[in-house]
């Protein structure tokens, strides 16, 4: 095992670790797991989107945390989900756009 085995073992590590605390909305009933919350990215472990209140919740990888940005359009979630790189999209399109935020909770 080595590379993107450890990659996404970390990932659930960290996952697993976040379910009670920052998701409990994404958790699947069945499994007591969360739901669609992975991201394929270096920068990004997982983030959520609340339809209703338009609140997007990203947990960083590494030592960053967790986020809340407010006033978060579905349409713009929608293209962060579908950039190519999330991180390049993070950093140069949606940080751009000043949305209100809130840190949820420091990394441990």
């Amino acid at each position: 095992m080595g590379g993107r085995e450890d990659f996404l073992q970390a990932d659930e590590v960290l996952l697993g670790t976040l379910q009670a605390i920052v998701f409990p909305k994404m958790l699947s009933p069945a499994s007591n797991r969360l739901v669609g919350a992975a991201m394929p990215s270096s920068v990004i472990a997982a983030m959520h989107y609340d339809d209703a209140a338009h609140a997007l919740t990203i947990v960083y990888r590494g030592k960053r945390g967790t986020y809340r940005y407010y006033n978060v359009a579905p349409e713009e979630y929608s293209e962060f989900r579908s950039a190519p790189s999330k991180g390049t999209y993070l950093n140069k399109i949606f940080k751009a756009r000043q949305h209100p935020y809130e840190r949820v909770r420091p990394s441990n």
